[in-house]
């Protein structure tokens, strides 16, 4: 790569050149829609057959640009070709052969990378002569171009394309591929592959491969993979692996439950593939979405206290902590010493990352090694905008709304800049909720549909839980009860399909207080029990879903201030706010006497809250009621 590192005279050309690879690459797939991860696909095979019969580093490099790149030809191919469904002609098909040539051209003048312009040009060659362009014959094919052969058949026989039927079944694929070891393909690099493929590293591949990609029920898929990578691996460790990510993929589809068991059975095999203070993350992240904040808790402490946890790790970590804390009701002060840790630790990474950027391009430059490091870093950027929208929700609860939207707005850059669709669904998502209070209900309606959007597009059950539920928020506020609780309701399927309490408390408050059908509100009320269990009356919230036990007097006045200490001990700010006013507007028509009393309060309650709807109520309460005009919203 010594050319290619005279090229690159500095570290920002050689960043430049690989992130404009990849761009290339998904402008390549993007001209197809039938071709979406192609590239990268092939690319992961040809790497993984690459690694199998030993290349060298210099040769894994150039099959790394090659194999992402082998389609660039395309970008010359008429569109209206390359997204035919009818058979093309033999005039359109001889156009379709002519890409690996249009590559050749394209990247004739780059000659850094010496053997790039061979390895494209010729992957469409045959074992046996009788392939294009040129006709090659056996190994004056270069390998690199019979490796990339059979990675892209490979993929294409297992992808639905424009000009041909998908095969159905990947048995018969492999049998086709076996079939043609030694006319079509290289007989080495075949058995290489099908090796792979039996051991289940190309399906370990192919969920990574979706994880990464965010694409239309990507998890699930995933999931699927995932299980057929385990059925056929015989590594033992590989395979305990392999349970560790599918414990990761459940608790990001909103199933804690079954993702705490697969986490943990992966702790006697910490730093084989993934480090213990990860793990540590990962079971502590579980813990937190059941609930259960002690053992939350108790695996982020573990991270900070192991002297082997990366700072990456130790970021995560004390960001745990602090949302941990906020739900233990800890002070806002210690919340944001967690996150200001949290954003020290980000800050020490993106020096270290500079400094091995420079130490890469000094000392024996390798394209694959450099290029792991910008993954990491986009890593690192993405995991960032997570500190931002845990700033946000805590500046959104304790009631500092212009914060709280600076920080999503913060994250919301960094998502959109690196393709965190589900990362935006949440942040969009977030936003709205501080647009609601605001009263700025368009803007709010603007975000939730961005998120809906995305959340179909993927079929991400957790993300259209949090649109739905958030729109039904809107509209209830919006006084749009109708529309209201057509999202509720969709929110409450979504809860009860998850199977996951947590998400279901908002909307069957609303559904039972709103919905006029009595049958549909006793189904209601009947699959909350059974998701839910024991409920408990502590919480107004609750009390309201039990309409039959319903108190009054005294004890519903003793309900609502018990309800309103909490908040307050707990520091919701926000929260205790709306659910003072309420109890002010049950006191006007049940007890004027503590109403008159309870309303010298406000100041003091309205005090850390920015303008917003809770405030403006609030605010009018205490004018009417004291007679007091002047500056009292300081």
């Amino acid at each position: 790569m010594t050319d290619l590192k005279r090229f690159t005279n500095s570290i920002e050309n050689e960043e430049l050149f690989l992130n404009t690879i990849k761009y290339l690459s998904d402008v390549i797939d993007a001209k197809d829609e039938y071709m979406i991860g192609h590239s990268d696909r092939v690319q992961r095979y040809a790497l993984l057959v690459g690694k199998e019969m030993k290349l060298s580093k210099k040769e894994m490099d150039v099959l790394y640009l090659s194999s992402i790149l082998h389609d660039i030809g395309k970008v010359k191919v008429p569109i209206g070709i390359l997204k035919s469904k009818k058979k093309l002609n033999k005039y359109e098909f001889m156009e379709i052969k002519r890409h690996s040539i249009y590559g050749a051209y394209l990247l004739g003048s780059f000659k850094y990378v010496t053997g790039l312009q061979e390895a494209i040009k010729h992957h469409h060659e045959r074992y046996d002569g009788k392939g294009y362009p040129d006709g090659l014959l056996g190994e004056n094919i270069p390998l690199l171009s019979r490796i990339i052969a059979v990675c892209d058949s490979f993929d294409a026989m297992t992808s639905s394309r424009s000009y041909h039927k998908e095969v159905e079944s990947e048995h018969l694929i492999i049998k086709e591929i076996e079939k043609n070891a030694g006319t079509q393909f290289d007989k080495k690099v075949v058995k290489t592959f099908i090796n792979l493929y039996k051991n289940g590293y190309v399906d370990l591949e192919r969920a990574i491969h979706l994880l990464k990609q965010q694409s239309i029920n990507s998890y699930e898929n995933a999931l699927f993979y995932l299980e057929a990578a385990r059925t056929k691996m015989k590594d033992n460790e590989k395979r305990i692996f392999i349970d560790f990510n599918i414990g990761k993929v459940n608790l990001q589809r909103g199933n804690p439950k079954d993702a705490i068991n697969y986490l943990i059975e992966y702790l006697p095999f910490a730093g084989k593939s993934a480090s213990l203070s990860e793990i540590h993350n990962e079971i502590s992240s579980a813990y937190y979405y059941l609930d259960d904040y002690d053992k939350a808790l108790l695996y982020a402490n573990k991270v900070l206290v192991n002297r082997r946890s990366s700072l990456f790790e130790k970021s995560r970590a004390t960001r745990h902590i602090a949302m941990i804390y906020f739900k233990m009701g800890k002070s806002p002060a210690e919340i944001f010493s967690n996150l200001n840790k949290s954003l020290e630790y980000f800050n020490k990474i993106n020096n270290l990352i500079e400094k091995d950027k420079t130490k890469i391009a000094i000392a024996s430059f390798s394209i694959i090694r450099y290029n792991q490091l910008i993954n990491y870093t986009k890593e690192v950027k993405s995991d960032m905008s997570k500190y931002y929208d845990a700033s946000a929700f805590i500046y959104f609860n304790i009631g500092n709304f212009e914060r709280a939207i600076e920080n999503y707005l913060n994250s919301i850059d960094i998502k959109h800049f690196y393709d965190d669709i589900y990362g935006s669904i949440r942040s969009h998502a977030g936003i709205a909720l501080v647009y609601i209070e605001q009263g700025k209900f368009i803007d709010a309606k603007y975000n939730l549909f961005e998120s809906l959007n995305y959340a179909k597009n993927l079929n991400n059950k957790m993300g259209l839980w949090m649109t739905y539920n958030n729109l039904g928020r809107l509209y209830m506020t919006w006084k749009k009860y109708d529309i209201a609780e057509k999202y509720y309701y969709e929110a409450f399927k979504i809860g009860i399909d998850i199977n996951n309490k947590s998400l279901l408390t908002e909307s069957v408050s609303f559904l039972t207080q709103f919905v006029k059908s009595q049958t549909k509100k006793r189904m209601i009320i009947r699959k909350f029990s059974k998701t839910n269990g024991k409920c408990s009356r502590e919480s107004i919230m609750m009390y309201i879903i039990k309409p039959k036990k319903r108190a009054k007097g005294n004890i519903t006045e003793e309900i609502f201030e018990k309800s309103i200490e909490s908040l307050k001990e707990k520091h919701r700010i926000l929260e205790h706010a709306k659910l003072f006013y309420n109890y002010l507007e049950y006191l006007r028509g049940n007890n004027f006497e503590k109403y008159t009393n309870f309303i010298r309060q406000i100041p003091a309650i309205i005090k850390p809250i920015s303008d917003s709807i809770v405030r403006r109520k609030l605010e009018e309460n205490y004018d009417i009621n004291t007679k007091i005009s002047g500056n009292k919203r300081t």
